[in-house]
């Protein structure tokens, strides 16, 4: 019984197999290929007959710092009427693109960049200049250039006492920087001030030279990720500084001293975990990655 339903159903695949075999060529000229070339012709002719427009304008290959991009491109003006640049730190610097797709300025640094601000004009071109912070332990990581022609103007690096895993020397070791804002001038000299994050610190240094003006390392435990500005809300004329940390711990900075005004801490996630001692929950802290105002 069984082979005889053996024999059966071989003779039902080999009827299938010849109808198939037999099929394949009108299948492959209709309706099928018709089917097929007219979407494809759909699709050409809606893209560029009718339009008349490339979907690609242009497109980089050599000439930028680096192999790929780090951040989100963004469209700057450098002077009050002129010329908008397209602004992109990558794996090995930062540069600036015209709207036609030519580089106008290309700087590079030893980091990835991981952000940048626009600062009032301090090279004396009459065009603003360009700050940014590259992930570098090894060289200063904040670096201010002209946006004219990518000339250096002023390096920093954030230092605290350290010591040396391998000789066991202490000197002072460079920090990470996570996050750069452009604040009001703080120091009498015409030229806006920055403020960055760097591990647990909250650093504001001169726009026009990189001097540090003031360090507070008292507020926080751990790496403070974000920064934001405010408008002046304690009433003494300068701008309130907003840092937010891994520990979830938000704060209000003035940012004339770098006096903390208020801190609210984010409640903890309380999240299951199961053990071979048996099930219980974790609290683990809500990281502030991000501040929108």
């Amino acid at each position: 019984m069984v082979k005889l339903n053996l024999k059966i159903a071989k003779k039902i695949i080999a009827t299938f197999i010849v109808i198939f075999i037999t099929l394949v060529p009108f299948i492959n000229i209709f309706p099928f290929n018709y089917v097929k070339n007219d979407l494809n012709n759909n699709h050409i002719k809606t893209q560029m007959d009718d339009s008349g427009i490339e979907p690609i304008l242009w497109k980089l290959g050599k000439g930028l710092p680096g192999t790929g991009a780090t951040m989100q491109p963004r469209l700057v003006n450098f002077t009050d009427s002129g010329e908008k640049y397209i602004v992109v730190g990558t794996n090995g610097g930062i540069a600036t693109i015209t709207l036609d797709g030519f580089i106008n300025i290309s700087y590079r640094t030893f980091g990835p960049v991981i952000d940048f601000d626009i600062i009032k004009d301090i090279s004396g071109d009459s065009a603003y200049d360009l700050v940014l912070i590259s992930y570098d332990q090894d060289y200063p990581n904040l670096i201010a250039i002209t946006s004219n022609n990518g000339s250096e103007i002023w390096k920093f690096k954030p230092t605290i006492e350290g010591i040396d895993p391998t000789t066991y020397a202490t000197h002072n070791l460079i920090t990470h920087t996570w996050d750069i804002k452009v604040i009001n001038d703080i120091n009498d000299d015409s030229i806006p001030d920055i403020a960055i994050t760097s591990w647990f610190r909250l650093i504001v240094v001169s726009g026009k030279d990189g001097n540090e003006l003031w360090i507070n390392s008292n507020d926080f435990i751990n790496d403070i990720w974000k920064l934001e500005v405010l408008e002046d809300i304690n009433g003494n004329g300068f701008d309130t500084i907003i840092a937010g940390s891994e520990e979830g711990k938000l704060g209000a900075f003035d940012s004339k001293d770098g006096t903390i005004l208020w801190s609210h801490p984010i409640d903890d996630t309380i999240i299951p975990t199961i053990t071979i001692f048996g099930s219980g929950t974790e609290e683990v802290p809500n990281s502030i990655d991000d501040i929108k105002l």
